[in-house]
């Protein structure tokens, strides 16, 4: 090396007092840390727990909506029997009175022709 060229590297002694020092800092720091992590870990938990039991919740209320249609529906098919049982009982109703009427009208006629 010449002797106006500087150099960057530093060297390894201050680096190592560097790593030391920082270390000291880190202890004294970690239970901080570990107080801050802990305290977060509860939150979450009590968070989730809170979240789960909503969703809970909200699975019990889907299931009673889901029975509750299955029974709508069964009820509403029960209805629809009766009003088809019904409807087909009055278009027989009404084909018999219109027969029986058709016949008494050509009863009548044959009656007048004769």
């Amino acid at each position: 090396m010449s002797v106006n060229t500087v150099s960057n590297n530093t060297s390894i002694d201050n680096k190592i007092d560097d790593f030391y020092e920082n270390l000291t800092e880190d202890v004294c720091v970690l239970p901080l840390l570990n107080k801050h992590i802990r305290t977060t870990r509860i939150r979450v938990q009590i968070e989730l727990k809170h979240r789960l039991r909503k969703l809970v919740e909200a699975e019990h209320n889907i299931a009673m909506s889901n029975h509750i249609l299955q029974n709508t529906k069964k009820d509403l098919n029960k209805v629809y029997q009766v009003y088809q049982d019904v409807l087909s009982m009055t278009k027989q109703k009404a084909l018999l009175h219109t027969n029986s009427a058709c016949n008494s009208t050509s009863i009548e006629t044959n009656k007048e022709e004769s």
